[in-house]
């Protein structure tokens, strides 16, 4: 978990994927291929992408079997963002709705709800 790029690359595969690797390295325009790959490889051990042979070459996407909540707290704890108390959700990976903060620690998602986080 050395890579400063987990959180960039997860969230770019949970948003757009999947995609290529060369198509990845265009939504992270500063990221190198040898930035990306142990990222990707990381990504893959922690089960929350997955990868698929194409006939264009091997595409990464969010591993089906991981819940979107995992993947949200998982970019948090990579980046250090800040993140709901209830969802897990980030400034950058809001809930699917749609959300604002009520609290430091709670979105408009979860003001009503119990803590499951």
């Amino acid at each position: 978990m050395s890579t400063p790029l987990l959180g960039p690359v997860l969230l770019a595969l949970w948003q757009h994927g999947p995609l290529p690797e060369h198509e990845l390295l265009v939504l992270l325009p500063d990221a190198t291929s040898a930035q990306v790959t142990p990222a990707l490889t990381t990504l893959i051990e922690e089960g929350l992408i997955e990868s698929c042979p194409d006939r264009h070459g091997t595409l990464y996407g969010p591993a089906v079997l991981c819940d979107e909540t995992i993947a949200q707290q998982a970019y948090a704890r990579y980046t250090g963002s800040p993140r709901c108390s209830g969802c897990g959700c980030t400034d950058t990976w809001p809930c699917p709705d749609g959300c604002w903060w009520v609290t430091p620690d709670r979105c408009s998602s979860c003001a009503g709800r119990g803590l499951v986080a």
